[in-house]
């Protein structure tokens, strides 16, 4: 419960874009209305389970229409969404959407979200706007786990491979 109150100042005070996973998403799913009284812009990047549990749609649902759901979802709570995934979707408030073909299996491990979202969050404290963060953001992290799994295999892989391989992919200034 003090979780779910913390979430709910933050977002009512922050002036700076604030990137929910995981366990801020499972706060926000105990009470979506703290949303009506955000005044930051919000990235949200959960996988099908935890999108299940913020918009109520069943995984069988999800899986039929997820281009559907994460655009309207998107649109009826001003957010920019990263629904993780094969082929995973960044929905932006306007509608418009991004499929990232990139990324492979060995991704789908505890960490691996972690690593996406700071590296939103870095393209976001670089001054890229949300939607462009998180189009950025999905695509070198998946562009890195794929660089890493071709010497390591998609079963050996870890986050820390990932952040490992940023530098391999991502241009330098």
């Amino acid at each position: 419960e003090d979780i779910v109150e913390i979430l709910r100042e933050i977002l009512k005070f922050s002036q700076i874009p604030i990137i929910l996973d995981a366990d801020g998403l499972y706060a926000l799913s105990k009470d979506m209305d703290m949303l009506s009284h955000c005044g930051c812009n919000l990235i949200f990047t959960p996988h099908e389970m935890e999108f299940s549990r913020i918009s109520g749609h069943t995984l069988e649902e999800i899986h039929k229409n997820r281009l559907e759901l994460s655009e309207k979802f998107a649109a009826e709570f001003g957010v920019t969404l990263v629904l993780k995934g094969a082929k995973t979707v960044i929905c932006a408030p306007d509608g418009t959407q991004y499929i990232n073909i990139l990324g492979n299996n060995g991704m789908a491990t505890g960490g691996s979200g972690d690593v996406l979202a700071g590296m939103i969050a870095a393209f976001c404290a670089r001054g890229v706007r949300e939607e462009e963060a998180a189009v950025l953001g999905t695509y070198f992290h998946s562009a890195a786990a794929d660089k890493k799994a071709e010497t390591v295999g998609k079963n050996a892989l870890a986050p820390t491979d990932i952040i490992d391989s940023i530098h391999l992919i991502l241009p330098v200034e």
